[in-house]
């Protein structure tokens, strides 16, 4: 069976395939540090809410804050709340008194 094509569907077919054999994929290694975050290591901080777990309010180690929106407080003029001059990024180990809030169970 000899079908005949239409025109622009060939036209389109032979620019599409021009087009993409000039196209090229390439893949680069990056190297990541800290990539699982589990650095720092918060074994030894105290928890702010008790129970929660321990929380680090700097940039994890080997990241840099991506801030462009400044959605991210800036430091507090070395006040009593400089620590905090990250405040919403960091490190977070949930303890397991923490997860047992969050188990639902079901009435019997």
């Amino acid at each position: 069976m000899v079908y005949k094509l239409n025109k622009l569907v060939g036209l389109l077919l032979v620019t599409s395939a021009t087009i993409y054999s000039g196209l090229s994929a390439s893949a680069a290694s990056i190297s990541l540090v800290n990539p699982g975050f589990e650095l720092p290591d918060l074994s030894s901080t105290p928890e702010i809410v008790p129970g929660a777990g321990p929380f680090d309010f700097a940039v994890p180690p080997g990241w840099t804050l991506y801030n462009p929106d400044n959605l991210v407080p800036p430091a507090y003029d070395g006040g009593a709340n400089a620590p905090l001059a990250t405040a919403f990024v960091g490190a977070w180990r949930p303890s397991a008194a923490f997860f047992s809030t969050l188990l639902y169970k079901f009435p019997e």
